[in-house]
């Protein structure tokens, strides 16, 4: 996390900077090397993509739009499956991982939810 709240204080910058994007693993959960440095400059947009980017404070303090995009539980559930499943772990394992971390993630997403200035449901 530090390091998207360095790449976002930086980016705040006025004039034309290079910064490395933060970059995780999606199966291992942990920080990877960037590709090159981008490129940014005033103006130029930046999407942050995934439910951290409502904890960084700098980044919610400074986004003029923050948009949540609202799933449904079932591609919620789908999606996380994968992803644990996708990097080693077996599937029971998974559907207790899921079981213990589902109020939390609930809690987090209504916080999520309420801190948007649009929210987009593509479930019914």
């Amino acid at each position: 996390m530090a390091g998207l709240v360095a790449f976002v204080e930086a980016a705040a910058l006025r004039a034309p900077t290079h910064l490395t994007v933060p970059a995780c693993d999606r199966g291992t959960r942990r920080p990877i090397p960037a590709a090159e440095p981008l490129l940014l400059a005033s103006g130029d947009c930046i999407i942050f993509e995934g439910a951290v980017g409502f904890l960084v404070e700098p980044l919610m303090r400074r986004a003029a739009h923050r948009v949540f995009v609202d799933a449904g539980a079932a591609v919620r559930h789908a999606r996380f499956r994968a992803d644990y499943i996708a990097g080693g772990m077996a599937p029971a394992d998974v559907e207790a991982l899921l079981a213990a971390r589902e109020q939390d993630e609930v809690n987090l997403l209504r916080t999520m939810s309420a801190a948007a200035t649009a929210v987009v449901r593509t479930h019914r």
